[in-house]
């Protein structure tokens, strides 16, 4: 999903959570509607507000669309599947909150551009450990 990331980044400006919920849409043929990538809009920079990183609640986005069978209350691999990436993104980078994950790898020009890569390689191996759960054939 690295290629897809930077296209969206770069041709679009994508936020963190708008990239990677593209990314995934195009990498999965998840086949959302332009009306699915505003959902994430408010996810970006934690939340507008610097609070939980948007990679990772546009991730909890991906994870419930490939996941999520009828509804969430019968889907009960749902919670394993997100607590392991909660769980890995945060011992991979030592938090989710925004500003401090900003301090740490935003690079100017760039921005967080490593971290949402980063976050979309984890997106990517959380879907191919689970994918015997999943609702959609996985590359």
């Amino acid at each position: 999903m690295k290629k897809l990331i930077e296209k969206y980044k770069r041709e679009c400006d994508c936020s963190c959570s708008e990239a990677i919920l593209r990314s995934a849409d195009e990498y999965y043929k998840l086949n959302l509607s332009e009306q699915c990538f505003k959902m994430v809009a408010p996810f970006s920079g934690g939340m507008l507000i610097g609070d939980t990183c948007g990679i990772l609640t546009a991730g909890m986005t991906v994870l419930g669309i490939v996941f999520t069978g009828k509804c969430a209350h019968q889907t009960p691999m749902l919670r394993e599947v997100t607590a392991d990436f909660i769980d890995q993104f945060n011992k991979l980078n030592g938090t989710d909150n925004c500003l401090i994950l900003k301090d740490k790898y935003a690079i100017k020009g760039i921005g967080c551009l490593n971290l949402i890569i980063s976050g979309a390689e984890l997106l990517e191996q959380i879907i191919t450990k689970y994918k015997n759960y999943a609702n959609i054939k996985t590359p």
